[in-house]
């Protein structure tokens, strides 16, 4: 069994919404993913979770949690986890162990741990501003640190400082004084041994704790020998205490004073009273409660009850009474005024009536008193001549003032403490409200509750509707319940609910006892007499709006597994998975976790996080599927999609089935639309995703359009597919102006055409045409129409360019290129330039012309060629240049041989790479110019001693 877990980490801190946020606390929420067997788990699972300081090895932090029969949904799981207080800024990594909530074998530790990252709460903690602390000084409300109050002039010391007077710098240094007394410190060690403190305060030493198990003062004698005390106590007073311990607590084992021993001879508690006379008590023990003890002793250990020991307990006059002899009574004797008793068995004792006397029952009348009590509690009365009293003193008690020892004296009514005699009064429809000291009042509205005509000026902290017991609320209608609201705390096995439910609609609706936060808004009813079609929620936090016959939750035994479901309303809907919700229709069911069904009739998500919209008798198993609508669809696959059509299926994850009719998208990514359309599945080819990323869009052709591999886009278009155009041609692609094609992204062969022989492709910046030899070539037509022939036009269409196999190129017309004369690409030396007059130099290089008529005169180097000969395609130009042999070139000229004129021949000049008007040679009285030297005409005049002009270059 393979286990692989994806989990998310969320770590649960919540502040409330109140003037004092309150702590996070230690625990937080984990959610997680759990894969068995490469499939989404279901089902119940034991989980342990642990701690540690690093992602591998390291050591364990904290104890580990065991989570047992922990419910996993389609995957996934939720666990409340808490480590205490183990989270200190380190990092922290979790690791999780996992087996089968039926099994009792060992944990599978799943791998690589997690580690945990701060939540936004404990983020904010390390680096909280100022602007987030509640409850500042008034000093830092402006949050700096700048209202000193005033300007320090000067600083002297105080008692415990020594130093002078400081006005701009100086130095204060503590005080040790040695003996802690009052103008002085004492250091670390100093102790307050053999001192006496001595006040008038009401408590000499008040010392507190206010920790759970804290102590108020401990005391500790260390020695091993002797009688020291680690407490005592002493008061002078008549009536004082020695030490005095009180437990105020009103429940619990608490102890006013409790005293250990660890020595084998020690005392726990031990108590001493000096005086010989007196009533002076060494342990004194009061109980004031009906079943209290003034003292009570207890073995810990099991012994004798009697004691701390199994000596029990020692009298002063040396005897001991131990547990036995308190635990065994071995006979009971009538003492005095007692008769009755016995040795053995049940023993009764009774008042002897010849020893006591009956309860006193006779009374005398005014003026006389009792002289005699009888022994049947009957009396004998006397004339009372004594009745005028002598008075000695009359003092004033609470509420009176005066009073005296001799003379006459008069008491007075102590206004401050009693009140005068109530005088005031309050008008009809009013109460009382206050009585002043002087017997006036203070009158209010009376409280005769709500009106039917409404009510003003309310105090909503006050005055309300409801109980302030947890007594549920009703509201009824014709005696029937129509809306019942209550306060309920749900405890579950991870999480504590408090929460209001609110029960409306029909009296037959109903909330599961013991769930919290639910609400019923209304609905439910009778479909006849006997056909109840009440609402009902059974989980924590479910929700039905309306309807009838809706469910939230799923009615098992819990009230806490499958919590915050909602029906919205509709018939006989439920939603029966954590966070599900079903917005009405008929008969629909959602029955995955966050499954979504928004209505329709009798449609099914059972998927994690599955939705459909609408339709009929649809179904979304997958893990957040989606239908859309229809009738009869399926979305089994992870995130797939069924946007709607007929009994079509999206069982590829990743796959859509846009809309059709039995159509199918098996395939992982791929998408299927139209009729009949099929992207082959896992079954079909054998391969776990099916034809993963082919697109198949089918018409309306009753036929199957099957998918033959992964990774295609099919289209089945009898009437052609268009782009930019609604007129495509049938059975074609048409793309209408201003339509572009693009095809591939990298460099290669992107159109293939009839085979991969003949195609158009792009490579590293080059487009390029393919034909296959021999016979290959291309040709160029306008007009006409497709023919079989090769290189036939067709009817009406003219070939304008042909290129053959061996790279002649034939044109019908003229050829107009951008230059304007024929060069040839000929080696030469480097540094040369255009319109430069070159010569052949003596290694067959051209190179620029150094003299008149020079012999070796080749000619001019190309400024911009038409056409260039002498480079086949593929062969490098380097070191080459361009010599124009005919036509027109900017050429470089000098007026060494007089003005230039247009028609002027040109031949070298003695500046380099420079021409000049040539002059003819006479030979028998004939003129002309010296053959080979000749390089052309001049097209334009040159108005300077150096400059370019153009030539009709013709070397002669």
């Amino acid at each position: 069994m393979t286990r692989i877990l994806a989990g998310a980490l969320a770590a649960c801190l919540t502040v409330a919404a109140s003037a004092g946020a309150q702590p996070v606390g230690t625990a937080f929420t984990y959610q997680g993913r759990l894969t068995d067997a490469g499939n989404p788990a279901d089902g119940a699972y034991d989980l342990q979770l642990a701690l540690f300081d690093a992602a591998s090895g390291g050591a364990q932090v904290g104890a580990t949690l065991t989570r047992a029969d922990v419910v996993v949904a389609s995957g996934l799981f939720t666990v409340s986890l808490d480590f205490g207080a183990v989270f200190v800024g380190s990092k922290r990594w979790l690791e999780l162990r996992v087996r089968p909530g039926a099994s009792t074998g060992t944990y599978t530790t799943l791998d690589g741990r997690q580690e945990l990252t701060p939540s936004p709460s404990a983020a904010f903690s390390s680096v909280t501003p100022w602007t987030g602390v509640s409850s500042k000084p008034a000093g830092f409300a402006d949050d700096v640190d700048n209202d000193s109050g005033g300007t320090v002039t000067g600083i002297t010391a105080g008692a415990g400082l020594t130093g002078g007077t400081v006005t701009t710098s100086g130095t204060f240094a503590v005080n040790f004084g040695g003996g802690g007394s009052q103008d002085f410190v004492a250091r670390a060690d100093h102790d307050h041994l053999s001192q006496t403190w001595v006040g008038s305060a009401f408590r000499g030493l008040d010392v507190r704790t206010f920790m759970n198990s804290g102590t108020g003062v401990f005391g500790m004698a260390t020695v091993t020998a002797g009688t020291g005390v680690g407490v005592g106590g002493q008061s002078d007073a008549t009536a004082g205490t020695g030490v005095s311990g009180s437990a105020t607590a009103f429940s619990g084992v608490t102890r006013g004073v409790r005293g250990d021993s660890a020595s084998t001879e020690g005392v726990g508690v031990f108590g001493v009273s000096t005086p010989t006379t007196g009533t002076g008590v060494g342990v004194w023990g009061r109980g004031s409660a009906a079943s209290g003890f003034g003292g009570y002793f207890e073995n810990a250990s099991g012994g004798p009850a009697i004691g701390l020991s199994a000596g029990g307990i020692r009298f002063n006059d040396g005897t001991t009474q131990t547990s036995a002899a308190l635990g065994d009574i071995t006979g009971v004797t009538a003492g005095t005024g007692l008769a009755g008793g016995g040795a053995s068995g049940a023993v009764t004792l009774s008042v002897n009536p010849a020893v006591t006397q009956s309860r006193v029952s006779g009374t005398c009348p005014p003026g006389e008193s009792i002289r005699t009590v009888n022994e049947n509690g009957t009396v004998v009365c006397e004339v009372d001549n004594d009745s005028g009293g002598d008075i000695t003193a009359v003092t004033a008690g609470t509420g009176l003032t005066g009073g005296g020892t001799t003379g006459s004296v008069t008491l007075t009514v102590d206004t401050a403490v009693t009140q005068s005699r109530v005088s005031g009064t309050c008008a009809a429809g009013q109460s009382i409200r206050t009585v002043n000291q002087n017997g006036t009042v203070v009158c209010e509205a009376d409280d005769v509750g709500w009106t039917l005509a409404g009510n003003a000026g309310t105090n909503p902290a006050v005055d309300f509707v409801g109980t302030t017991d947890d007594v549920p609320l009703e509201l009824r209608v014709n005696n029937q319940r129509a809306l019942r609201m209550e306060r309920l705390t749900t405890v579950g096995p991870f999480n504590t609910y408090t929460g209001q439910n609110t029960l409306g609609g029909d009296s037959g609706n109903s909330i599961t006892a013991g769930a919290t936060a639910a609400t019923i808004a209304g609905g439910g009813g009778l479909l006849h007499p006997s056909f109840p079609r009440p609402n009902r929620v059974t989980d924590v936090g479910g929700t039905v709006g309306g309807g009838w016959n809706n469910q939230a939750g799923d009615a098992n035994s819990s009230v806490t597994d499958q919590y915050f479901t909602t029906v919205a309303g509709g018939d006989t809907n439920m939603a029966t998975r954590q966070w599900a919700t079903v917005g009405g229709g008929l008969g629909n069911s959602a029955e995955g976790p966050s499954a979504v069904v928004a209505g329709g009739r009798s449609n099914r998500a059972t998927g994690f996080s599955a939705a459909i919209l609408g339709g009929q008798s649809n179904q979304a198993p997958g893990q957040m599927a989606v239908i859309g609508g229809g009738e009869g669809n399926r979305a089994t696959g992870f995130n797939s999609m069924v946007l709607g059509g007929v009994g079509s299926t999206a069982s590829g994850d990743y796959s859509a089935v846009v809309a059709g009719w039995g159509t199918v998208s098996g395939g992982a990514y791929s998408m299927a639309a139209g009729r009949l359309a099929t992207v082959r599945n896992a079954t079909q080819t054998g391969d776990p995703d099916g034809d993963e990323g082919t697109f198949v869009w089918a018409d309306s052709v009753e036929q199957q359009f099957l998918s033959t591999g992964p990774n295609q886009f099919l289209i089945r278009a009898g009437g052609g597919v268009g782009i930019n155009t609604n007129t495509p041609t049938p059975g074609g692609l048409s793309i209408a102006n201003p339509g572009k094609l693009a095809f591939g992204l990298t460099p290669r062969q992107v159109i293939d055409l009839n085979s991969p022989a003949y195609g158009i492709g792009v490579q590293g910046g080059v487009v390029y045409s393919r034909t296959e030899p021999p016979g290959g070539m291309f040709a160029w037509y306008m007009g006409g129409s497709h023919s079989d022939t090769q290189l036939d036009p067709g009817p009406g269409g003219v070939r304008n360019m042909r290129l053959d196999g061996g790279g002649n190129l034939f044109v019908r017309g003229s050829f107009f290129p951008g230059g304007a004369d024929f060069a040839e690409l000929l080696p030469a030396e480097a540094g040369l330039e255009p319109g430069d007059v070159l010569a052949i130099g003596p290694d067959g290089e051209l190179t620029r012309t150094t003299e008149p008529y020079q012999d070796t005169l080749a000619g001019v180097y190309s400024t911009k060629p038409g056409l260039v000969g002498g480079g086949a395609d593929g062969e490098s130009t380097e070191g080459k240049v361009p010599l124009a042999v005919a036509g027109v070139v900017p050429v470089k000229v000098t007026d060494e041989g007089g003005p230039i004129a247009p028609g002027d021949a040109l031949t070298s000049s003695s500046t380099p790479g420079h021409a000049m008007k040539a002059a003819k040679v006479r030979v028998g009285g004939i003129a002309f110019f010296p053959s080979g030297v000749v390089i052309g005409k001049a097209l334009d005049p040159l108005h300077s001693a150096t400059g370019v002009v153009r030539a009709l270059v013709v070397l002669q």
